[in-house]
C-alpha cells in the first residue's frame, strides 16, 4: 500500500492546505471580529446615548428659554400696571381732596391727555361720579347720555368699601374708541368714606399683542396674558375668540398653579387642545398670569435635524468597519481622529454660541455663565463689580421707519460703540435681548461705573445717527446702573440685574437719553 501523503497529487495538497486557515489565522480572524462587532455595539451604543442626552437638552434649554422670557413678560406687565398705580395714587390724592364735584375738570383733562401721550400702554384715562356718570377722560368729546355704571369695575368698587388697591377686570371695548381695552381701576372715596365714584385706565389689547409678537419667531410659539382666575386677556398671535375665555380647567391652574406659582410643563392648551411646552408664572404683586407654550413639533425640530446628522455619522462609520474589517486599528485609529475632530468642533460650536452674530459682543447665555463667576470673585476679592444696561430709545419707531437692515445696522454701529467706550480686556459687553444692552464691569466702583457709562452715552451721540422719529432726530440711548458692593452677600445675579434694569427704567421714564443709578440697597 502506498503511503497516505503519495497517494495525493502535489497540487491537492496546495489547495488543501489553503482551505484550511491554521489556528493562528483563525484565532486573528476570530479576534479580528470580535473586534468588529465590539466597535460596532460600541457605535451604536455611543450614539444612542447621544441622541437621548441631547434629546432631554433640547427639552431643558427650551424650557429654560421660555421661563425667562415668561418671567420677563410679567416684568414688563407688571411694570405697565406699576406705572399706572403710581399715577393713580396722585390722581386720587387730588379728586378726594378738592372732592369730586370741585376738582377742576380742564385742568384734569390736560393732564389725562398728557399721561395717556406719555404712556403707550394707555387707551385712556377717566373719573366716574357716584352714579357712573363721566366726570373726566383724556378724550375731546364724551358719548352722548354716557355713563359706565353698568360696568364690572363700577359694581366692584361698589360693592367693595375696604378695597382701596387696582381692580384689574376683564377685557372689554371701549365706549370712546371701540377698541378691546383691559380696564384698571380704584375706587374713590367722599371725605365720610363713603363710595364717590371711580378712577379708571385702560390699557390697550393691541398694545401688548404688538410687544409680544415682537418675541414670537414662527406661529407655533403662544403667549397668553390673563387675570389671575384664568380669564385670558389678549393672546399673541392675536385671536379673538380667546379674549374672555377661561384657562380655570386646564392642567396648569387644576394641578400645576395650585402647587408652585411659575414653572414649565408640557400639557394641551386650553384655546387649541395642542401639546405645547409651557412655561407659566404668576404674579406676585398684582392678578395677572403669563405663559409662553411652544408646540413640541416645533420645539424638536432642532434635535431632528441634529439626530439625522449623527444617524448618518454612525451609519457612515459602520459601514467603514465592515468594509475595513481586517483592518481595524486603522479604522479605530480613524474613529479616534474622527472623535477629535468633533470634540474640536464642538468646541468651536460652544465659541460661536456665547457670541451674538450680529453686533459681535456676548451673547446671554454667556452672561449667565459669566456673571455668576464674576460676583464671587469681587466678594473674594473685596472689590467692587459694576453693571449697566444700555437701552436704545424709540428704537421700534427706528426699525417702523427705516426697515430691518437699518436697525440691524444701527444694533452693530451701537455695539461697537459700546465696545470702543471699555479699556480693559476684562471688561464684558453683552447683547441681552433686542436693542438692550448690558456692561459689566469688575473691579469698578461707582465713580469708574458712572464714567464708563457716561462715555458711552457721550459714543451713541457721536454716532449721529439719524432717527426721524425720535423728538431728539438722533439715534440715543437710556442707561441704568447698579454696584454690587463686596461685602453684599445677599444679593443674587437676578438682583443684580434688575436693580440696574430698574434705573434703566428710571431713566426711560424721566425721558429718556439719561443716566439713572439704581437704589443702593439689592436684598
Amino acid at each position: 500500500m502506498k503511503p497516505l501523503e503519495e497517494s495525493i497529487a502535489p497540487g491537492e495538497v496546495a489547495a488543501t492546505q489553503a482551505s484550511y486557515p491554521t489556528a493562528r489565522e483563525f484565532a486573528a480572524n476570530r479576534f479580528a471580529y470580535f473586534l468588529l462587532v465590539l466597535a460596532v455595539t460600541s457605535v451604536l451604543g455611543f450614539g444612542l446615548i447621544y441622541l437621548a442626552s441631547s434629546y432631554h437638552q433640547q427639552f431643558a434649554e427650551a424650557g429654560k428659554d421660555n421661563a425667562d422670557l415668561v418671567h420677563a413678560l410679567s416684568q414688563q406687565a407688571e411694570d405697565s400696571l406699576t406705572q399706572i398705580e403710581v399715577l393713580s395714587i396722585g390722581i386720587l390724592e387730588r379728586i378726594e381732596v378738592d372732592g369730586v364735584d370741585q376738582f377742576q375738570r380742564p385742568r384734569m383733562n390736560r393732564l389725562f391727555k398728557s399721561q395717556v401721550l406719555a404712556m403707550p400702554q394707555l387707551a385712556g384715562l377717566f373719573v366716574y361720579g357716584r352714579s357712573g356718570e363721566w366726570l373726566s377722560t383724556d378724550k375731546d368729546t364724551y358719548p352722548p347720555s354716557a355713563n359706565n355704571a353698568d360696568r364690572e369695575y363700577f359694581k366692584y368698587h361698589q360693592a367693595h368699601p375696604d378695597d382701596q388697591g387696582l381692580h384689574l377686570g376683564p377685557v372689554i371695548r371701549s365706549r370712546s374708541t371701540g377698541d378691546l381695552v383691559i380696564p384698571v381701576s380704584r375706587r374713590i372715596n367722599g371725605p365720610d368714606g363713603a363710595f364717590a365714584g371711580v378712577f379708571l385706565a385702560t390699557l390697550r389689547v393691541d398694545y401688548f399683542i404688538r410687544f409680544y409678537n415682537e418675541f414670537l419667531s414662527n406661529g407655533n410659539t403662544v403667549v397668553v396674558l390673563a387675570l389671575a382666575d384664568g380669564t385670558v386677556l389678549t393672546r399673541a398671535p392675536f385671536m379673538a375668540s380667546a379674549v374672555g375665555q377661561s384657562l380655570a380647567s386646564g392642567e396648569i391652574f387644576s394641578r400645576h398653579l395650585p402647587v408652585a406659582t411659575s414653572g414649565t410643563v408640557m400639557v394641551p392648551s386650553v384655546l387649541d387642545k395642542v401639546d405645547k411646552l409651557f412655561s407659566y408664572q404668576l404674579n406676585p404683586r398684582y392678578p395677572l398670569f403669563m405663559s409662553v407654550g411652544v408646540t413640541k413639533s416645533s420645539l424638536m425640530q432642532p434635535w431632528y435635524t441634529e439626530a439625522a446628522i449623527a444617524v448618518a455619522v454612525i451609519l457612515i462609520l459602520l459601514l467603514c468597519l465592515a468594509y475595513c474589517g481586517k483592518a481595524l486599528l486603522r479604522q479605530i485609529r480613524y474613529v479616534m481622529q474622527a472623535e477629535s475632530s468633533l470634540q474640536a468642533a464642538h468646541v468651536a460650536l460652544q465659541k460661536v454660541a456665547t457670541q451674538d452674530a450680529l453686533t459681535g459682543l456676548f451673547n446671554r447665555r454667556h452672561l449667565d455663565t459669566i456673571l455668576p463667576i464674576e460676583m464671587s470673585r469681587s466678594r473674594r476679592n473685596g472689590r467692587p463689580l459694576g453693571l449697566i444696561m444700555i437701552d436704545i430709545d424709540y428704537f421700534k419707531r427706528f426699525n417702523d421707519l427705516y426697515g430691518h437692515v437699518e436697525g440691524d445696522r444701527c444694533l452693530t454701529e451701537v455695539g461697537a460703540a459700546v465696545m470702543n467706550s471699555m479699556r480693559r480686556p476684562g471688561d464684558i459687553a453683552v447683547r441681552y435681548g433686542g436693542e438692550e444692552l448690558l456692561v459689566l464691569l469688575p473691579d469698578t466702583d461707582p465713580a469708574g461705573t458712572y464714567q464708563i457709562a457716561t462715555r458711552i452715552h457721550r459714543a451713541i451721540h457721536q454716532l449721529n445717527i439719524h432717527h426721524a422719529a425720535s423728538p431728539s432726530q438722533r439715534v440715543t440711548a437710556s442707561l441704568g446702573w447698579s454696584i454690587l458692593a463686596p461685602q453684599d452677600q445677599a444679593t443674587t445675579d437676578k438682583k443684580f440685574v434688575m436693580a440696574a434694569d430698574e434705573a434703566l427704567y428710571q431713566a426711560k421714564g424721566a425721558g429718556r437719553d439719561r443716566i439713572f443709578p439704581a437704589l443702593t440697597d439689592m436684598a
